[in-house]
């Protein structure tokens, strides 16, 4: 992103994955810095192992949904396949 070799125009979903970690190791700085770069973000996924944590407003959650798949007997996950020619 800071060489911007890419577009980030079209980018309109970020997933952070192991959201919880990497504030703990302290990537912050650079989560917001990714976060400030994406303009057009519409939907933000954060995966994390601990409940209960505080989400930095750089984040900008809004009307959050929590998904916790561990504590029901069926799943309510969707899978979806998306085939790229690449």
């Amino acid at each position: 992103m800071r060489r911007e070799t890419f577009s980030v125009e079209a980018i309109k979903t970020l997933v952070l994955d192991e959201f919880d970690k990497s504030l703990e190791v302290g990537f912050e700085k650079e989560m917001s810095e990714i976060l400030s770069r994406l303009p057009h973000i519409k939907k933000r996924v954060l995966t994390s192992a601990t409940q209960d944590m505080v989400i930095p407003r750089f984040v900008g959650l809004k009307d959050e949904i929590i998904i916790d798949y561990l504590d029901s007997k069926t799943s309510q996950l969707a899978l979806k396949k998306v085939v790229s020619p690449r």
